[in-house]
C-alpha cells in the first residue's frame, strides 16, 4: 500500500500501521509505527493523497491495523461512514475499523484536557476514501516453490517430470525448459 486518500477537515494528519490488526490496539501507541505525518488542506470535494514514507508490504493471509489521524479539533477531520459491509478485491480486503474524534492520537482526552462522555472511539465504522497499492506476483523457482500452494506444486512436479528420459513419449518432452518456465509463471 502506497497511499491512502481522503477527505474533510485534514489539517495536520498522521497514518500509522501496526501488524495484526488494530484490536486492543487504539489507545498504544508503542505497537504502532508511523508511516505518513504531513499537514493537508481542507478537501470537501476531492481526496487528497497521504503517500507513506515507507509503503505497507503484505504477505498472503497477512493483515495490518492502519489507523489515520488527523489533529484538528471536532469531529469532521477524516469523513467515514457507518458500517454497511467490509470491501474486497481479489487481492485485499478491508474490514470496519473505528472512527477517533479526538485530536491527540492514541488518546481518550482532547489536547485541552476535555474528557468525552464515553468512549471517544466510534465502533463499526467504515474507510471513505481511496487505496494506491500494487502486486508484486511471485515467480516460480526452486527456491520458493514450498512457498506455493500444494496444488500448484503439483502441476511443477509434473511439468517438470516431462524432462526426463522416460518422458520422451509425452507432447511436453518436445518443448524447451524455457517455455516450461514460462507457462508456470505465466
Amino acid at each position: 500500500i502506497n497511499s491512502v486518500w481522503v477527505w474533510g477537515e485534514l489539517g495536520p494528519m498522521t497514518v500509522w500501521v501496526t501488524q495484526g490488526g488494530f484490536e486492543d490496539k487504539e489507545e498504544s501507541k508503542d505497537q504502532w509505527t508511523c508511516v505518513h505525518e504531513q499537514t493537508h488542506p481542507e478537501s470537501r470535494e476531492v481526496l487528497r493523497e497521504l503517500r507513506l514514507s515507507v509503503p505497507i508490504v503484505l504477505l498472503p493471509g497477512q493483515s495490518v491495523g492502519m489507523y489515520v489521524h488527523s489533529k484538528t479539533e471536532g469531529d469532521e477531520q477524516i469523513v467515514y461512514d457507518n458500517q454497511r459491509k467490509g470491501h474486497a478485491d481479489e487481492f485485499l480486503e478491508i474490514g470496519s475499523g473505528k472512527a477517533h474524534l479526538v485530536n491527540l492520537p492514541f488518546s481518550r482526552f482532547g489536547s485541552q484536557g476535555q474528557h468525552w462522555w464515553g468512549s471517544p472511539w466510534r465502533q463499526r465504522r467504515e474507510f471513505v476514501g481511496r487505496l494506491d497499492y500494487g502486486l508484486r506476483w511471485l515467480l516460480w523457482n526452486p527456491d520458493c516453490n514450498k512457498n506455493l500452494p500444494p496444488a500448484f506444486r503439483s502441476i511443477v512436479w509434473t511439468l517438470m517430470m516431462t524432462r526426463h528420459d522416460r518422458a520422451r513419449q509425452s507432447f511436453l518432452w518436445h518443448l524447451e525448459t524455457e517455455m516450461l518456465f514460462y507457462i508456470i509463471n505465466k
